[in-house]
């Protein structure tokens, strides 16, 4: 019986005689308790999922979810569960009244594959609040169709008009670093300063200048670094972000200093929209080189059919600066410790530079371009091991099965279920990798062998959902890698494998512990 049906059978027994105000609240408290009841016997015997193993709490409530992304240890906790709880329940395990969370790599491509149709999970991706960019979108065909008209822009032909600006900003990092001849630098903040100057640049022909901050503290880094707990606060009460986003900054600062980042970057996203709005044909014409509104705004009226709205601007903007100045920065972090860590690695991977400069009559503080350094089989499998250790995306992404049942990972899962499984699970995946932990570059340099792992490297996800921005990624981590470890003479400093493999799960890793710290200095000709 519906819970309609239920009070008003109650309210037609008693409508005879007056009812107090107390009969009617105890009644709709009654029904209200009887309504969750039957729901969570439904949730945990009689649901479609219910086959499947896991918590008993995950099956009748997402506020178990809820517990291990914002509550427990200051939040970022669900992956570190997901490993015990596949240990304890096998392959499939339930995290949710509808969702799977699977641990078997053969899963991976069944989920994310090129041609599924399975869809983002809405009520995953509107946390991120960019519902009509590429990335936010949950329909395939229109994500598809916002992706397309990106794609140029980040293609290898675009990259190669666009290497002087990034090149540029590895420079000045490295002229930086040059400068704390006698102190401790923290890497990891310097490394997400120059990714978020990068991209800012490729994006906007603008830039933050975050790499001259003294000791990388920029405040939009910094608050950013601050932010990263803010997202799965968002995930559970999304209505924070609303809250957050009308009150003037100085307000929400005093409510709560770890969210500036996030709405800092919305605002900026915001006035770069209207400020091209207002005027299209000046500001792509008056920029320094090809920007992203060049291919989101078009002002000839024969080569479009509606101007964009500021949202659609915004959003665009939003995703790909977040998802620019993140990723990068973490991998560069992994691999230089790993590198700096093993003394072998290090002379490896620098007499090959050596190498390659002395080819090219090149003294020691002349830098290495892309189309030379991605031609350098050892350092690509540095950088490849660093991609694998520092995973990416950790969050399981979620899909939606549909639009029929499918098998995935050797189950059939209903249509109308959530699936997902975390880079993290085929990235430390021992069958796929040896001794999964150990930085080991040799694995990439193995022929035939070696080339099907590429399958599982899966950093930027796979699929027609692929990150965008990957070949701007690669050529980032070319030149920081190759240029860095050519020019640059480091020691780590207080920082051991415990701190880097020590990471909260907010989308991306965040060290909990001690972040990245080295001593530099130049190297000698």
């Amino acid at each position: 019986m519906a819970v309609l049906d239920i009070f008003d059978s109650y309210f037609n027994l008693t409508i005879a005689r007056n009812i107090t105000f107390r009969e009617i609240v105890l009644a709709i408290v009654a029904v209200y308790t009887i309504s969750i009841v039957v729901q969570g016997i439904r949730r945990v015997w009689f649901h479609p999922l219910s086959k499947y193993p896991g918590p008993r709490l995950a099956a009748l409530t997402l506020w178990w979810q809820c517990y291990y992304d914002v509550f427990l240890n200051g939040g970022g906790q669900l992956l570190a569960q997901l490993k015990p709880l596949h240990e304890k329940y096998g392959p499939v395990v339930r995290i949710g009244p509808n969702h799977l969370h699977f641990s078997e790599p053969s899963a991976y491509h069944d989920i994310y594959c090129q041609g599924s149709t399975f869809h983002k999970d809405p009520n995953f991706y509107k946390l991120f609040f960019i519902d009509e960019s590429s990335f936010g979108s949950v329909d395939r065909r229109l994500a598809k169709t916002r992706r397309d008209a990106l794609l140029p822009f980040f293609s290898r032909r675009a990259l190669t008009k666009l290497e002087s600006a990034i090149q540029e900003k590895v420079d000045h990092l490295i002229d930086e670093l040059k400068t704390y001849d006698n102190e401790p630098v923290n890497m990891h903040m310097a490394y997400r300063s120059a990714t978020l100057d990068i991209i800012m640049e490729y994006l906007f022909a603008r830039c933050y200048d975050a790499i001259s901050a003294r000791h990388f503290r920029n405040s939009t880094i910094v608050s950013l670094q601050e932010s990263l707990s803010t997202l799965f606060v968002l995930k559970h009460f999304p209505l924070v972000f609303t809250i957050l986003k009308i009150l003037p900054d100085w307000l929400v600062n005093k409510l709560d200093s770890s969210a500036k980042g996030f709405i800092r970057i919305v605002h900026t996203c915001e006035t770069h929209a209207n400020e091209v709005l207002s005027n299209p044909e000046e500001k792509l014409h008056n920029a320094s080189h090809e920007i992203v509104y060049h291919h989101l705004v078009t002002p000839d009226p024969a080569k479009r059919s509606e101007m964009p709205t500021k949202k659609r601007l915004s959003n665009e903007a939003s995703s790909l600066l977040n998802a620019g100045s993140d990723t990068v920065g973490g991998t560069c972090t992994t691999g230089t410790f790993y590198v700096l860590n093993d003394e072998r690695i290090l002379r490896r991977l620098r007499t090959e530079l050596d190498e390659a400069r002395k080819e090219r009559g090149m003294g020691v503080k002349e830098s290495l371009g892309f189309e030379v350094l991605e031609k350098l089989p050892y350092l690509t499998a540095v950088i490849k091991e660093s991609l694998r250790l520092a995973h990416g995306v950790v969050t399981p992404l979620p899909r939606v099965v549909g639009p029929e049942d499918s098998i995935v990972g050797g189950y059939k899962v209903p249509k109308g279920s959530v699936v997902a499984i975390s880079s993290a699970f085929i990235h430390n995946d021992p069958v796929l990798f040896p001794d999964p932990f150990k930085f080991n570059p040799e694995r990439w340099l193995q022929g035939p062998e070696s080339r099907a792992l590429e399958r599982w490297l899966v950093p930027f996800s796979t699929g027609p959902r692929q990150c965008l921005g990957m070949n701007l990624a690669w050529s980032e981590l070319y030149l920081f890698f190759g240029n860095v470890f050519a020019q640059l003479d480091m020691r780590v400093h207080d920082t051991t494998v415990e701190d880097m493999n020590d990471f909260k799960e907010f989308f991306l890793p965040a060290f909990s512990k001690k972040q990245l710290h080295c001593y530099v200095k130049a190297r000698g000709d």
